[in-house]
């Protein structure tokens, strides 16, 4: 294979953008290198070297055939990721935790001198708070679940990436 240089690199590394699947790469020439700029394997931007000299085209079809071979290698679209909806942000409900706070707080506020009414209440705050946290924590458990997912996506891609010739840096 040639090496890459301006006499064989037939595309157009300069500044050239296109998106596919959402996710805008752009070629360009540092430092006298061609590279590509488009999402790594922990989704953020990186940028990919083609050490063997890939043009345009050939960046192209490696991008669409390895997102291809990770997604049906991995199970994972990442468009469908992209579009999971979060968990439920509102008030916290559903759980029972102020229902069992406030039988908790009225058996406790009888027993400590008839009050069992501002037990209930007393305890309602309590569950209250705690279905907050444990709402808080079934958003951070979606989202870290949500960041595995595309881990796992990503390093398969650049796995792929890595396979036909592109340095991930």
């Amino acid at each position: 294979m040639q090496e890459a240089n301006a006499s064989t690199v037939l595309g157009d590394f300069g500044d050239a953008k296109f998106t596919y699947y959402g996710v805008e790469s752009t070629f360009l020439k540092r430092d006298g290198k061609f590279m590509v700029r488009t999402d790594g394997p922990d989704g953020k931007l990186a940028d990919f070297d083609p050490a063997k000299g890939q043009g345009e085209q050939q960046q192209k079809k490696d991008d669409g055939a390895c997102y291809s071979w990770a997604k049906s290698n991995t199970g994972i679209d990442p468009a469908v990721v992209a579009q999971t909806p979060p968990p439920p942000s509102g008030p916290a409900v559903g759980g029972g935790e102020r229902l069992k706070g406030a039988a908790r707080g009225a058996i406790v506020g009888e027993i400590a001198g008839g009050h069992g009414g501002e037990g209930a209440a007393a305890g309602a705050l309590v569950g209250g708070a705690r279905a907050r946290k444990n709402q808080a924590a079934q958003q951070q458990q979606a989202q870290d679940q949500k960041a595995q997912t595309m881990n796992t996506f990503y390093r398969a891609f650049g796995a792929c990436m890595e396979g036909r010739g592109n340095t991930v840096k």
